[in-house]
């Protein structure tokens, strides 16, 4: 009888050890799930807004509303993300004529951990366009429908009600290879474009041809004005020991600016000379092909890394 209460001791404490490790063990469980469950998107980077109304555009408009904007994180309210483009407010380029310069105003983007994100993109005047949609299962896609433009003005109302989608893109580092031509009855010349891109979202990098000798030794950077990127846009300067400065502007998805390239493989390129013995030359659109990364040359760091845009894109005042 003896043993017998002992033994029934024994298998109580076991099962009270073995609940109280299927209990830990569940907690972990549900704490793992709910840190699972609260982590936001990385959002932060290099975005184009599309508003998907090409029938009943705003008036004066030549082209379906388009901005593009860099995004930084600014901070984290429970389940809820905040970023912005404070600080490059000047790397916003849009074709909205409700912005007189062609960019420059203020991006506000809100995402919490279900994927729901929020923009607001400022134009002249303190007004705006606000629109939610749902981000991805990659993380590089937010679609949603209901756009609204908040204004007195009403200068984008047409916009009002329209679907929209919205593209984050990779940095614009890597080797491109392509041609240019300085005249309609010129042969084309071979170009090879070597970019990086820093984590502000300025370039610098080197522009090669044995073909033209407005190519011979460019170098891409911000000495004369900034070379940048801006979402699927990217507007750089190159400058040579001669006194040239050539500026381009260049966007991915080729000369229809397609939207689906968020990897820059297909670069669509013109360029104008602003200084030197080249200036006044222009340089035709072109393709530029992003080379496979094993194919690349080593790429060498430019030593002052610091700190078009596509179709019907206005560069606020750069020239």
């Amino acid at each position: 009888m003896r043993l017998t209460a002992v033994l029934l001791c024994i298998l109580f404490i076991a099962i009270t050890i073995q609940a109280q490790q299927n209990s830990v063990t569940r907690l972990h469980f549900l704490e793992s799930k709910e840190k699972q469950e609260d982590v936001h998107p990385n959002l932060a980077g290099m975005w184009n807004l599309r508003i998907l109304n090409s029938k009943n555009m705003p008036n004066g408009q030549i082209e379906p509303t388009q901005f593009t904007f860099d995004i930084v994180p600014q901070k984290t309210d429970g389940s809820v993300q905040s970023l912005s483009n404070t600080g490059f407010e000047d790397y916003e380029f849009t074709s909205s004529v409700c912005v007189a310069s062609g960019g420059g105003d203020h991006v506000n983007v809100s995402a919490d951990s279900k994927g729901s994100v929020s923009f607001q993109v400022f134009v002249d005047n303190g007004e705006s366009y606000s629109m939610t949609g749902v981000l991805s299962s990659d993380g590089t896609t937010v679609e949603g429908v209901g756009a609204q433009y908040v204004g007195k003005s009403g200068c984008g109302s047409a916009d009002n009600g329209s679907a929209f989608v919205a593209m984050q893109y990779r940095p614009a580092t890597g080797t491109y290879d392509g041609s240019f031509t300085s005249a309609p009855d010129e042969a084309p010349f071979a170009v090879r474009i070597q970019l990086k891109e820093d984590t502000n979202f300025n370039l610098t990098g080197t522009i090669r041809s044995s073909g033209n000798a407005c190519f011979a030794g460019l170098e891409v950077n911000s000495d004369v004005y900034a070379s940048l990127v801006s979402g699927n846009v990217a507007e750089f300067y190159g400058t040579d020991s001669n006194g040239d400065v050539i500026g381009f502007i260049a966007n991915t998805g080729g000369p229809n600016d397609l939207p689906e390239d968020l990897d820059w493989h297909d670069f669509y390129i013109t360029g104008v000379s602003y200084g030197g013995p080249c200036t006044g030359q222009s340089f035709s659109g072109a393709h530029f092909r992003k080379e496979c990364p094993e194919m690349a040359e080593p790429q060498k760091d430019h030593p002052d890394d610091k700190g078009s845009s596509g179709q019907g894109y206005k560069a606020g005042n750069r020239p």
